[in-house]
């Protein structure tokens, strides 16, 4: 099982463009997925936040590689090797299950998941709109 959580910078929610789901929104929809059997990958581009946002049974923290903060929007960036943003999304699409929040890179692995269990998603995200009418995007479950 894995989760993309995806933190936006503060610009994106100050004009609108993205209404994410909070730290105790995916701690739920984790805790309603996640068993000791099934350990939970964890891919983001802020890990530390992360580590402090998602917990559960059994977890994994994958770290994105080399990061910077771009401060005119302060975000975490990753900008290490392309080997390991390819890792990331082809580990997501081949996970058993898949959570994802907002962000262009986890709908794309969301399109492309090959697992055999469910893609849970964030259906108040507005960037999913047009990607929630395809034929494969209407298998997800939407969560919160």
């Amino acid at each position: 099982m894995a989760l993309h959580l995806r933190f936006l910078p503060l610009n994106h929610f100050d004009a609108g463009h993205k209404k994410c789901p909070a730290g105790p929104v995916i701690q739920g929809q984790v805790d309603r997925v996640a068993t000791k059997n099934k350990c939970l990958f964890v891919f983001s581009n802020d890990i530390k936040r992360a580590r402090a946002a998602v917990t559960a049974p059994c977890v994994h923290y994958i770290d994105p590689g080399e990061v910077e903060i771009r401060h005119s929007f302060n975000e975490v960036h990753p900008i290490g090797d392309s080997h390991e943003v390819a890792r990331d999304l082809a580990a997501l699409t081949m996970c058993h299950d898949l959570i994802t929040t907002c962000g262009t890179f986890g709908v794309m692995a969301a399109m492309l998941h090959a697992g055999n269990g469910s893609t849970y998603w964030w259906p108040q995200d507005p960037g999913l709109k047009t990607w929630k009418h395809y034929r494969l995007a209407q298998a997800w479950v939407p969560y919160a």
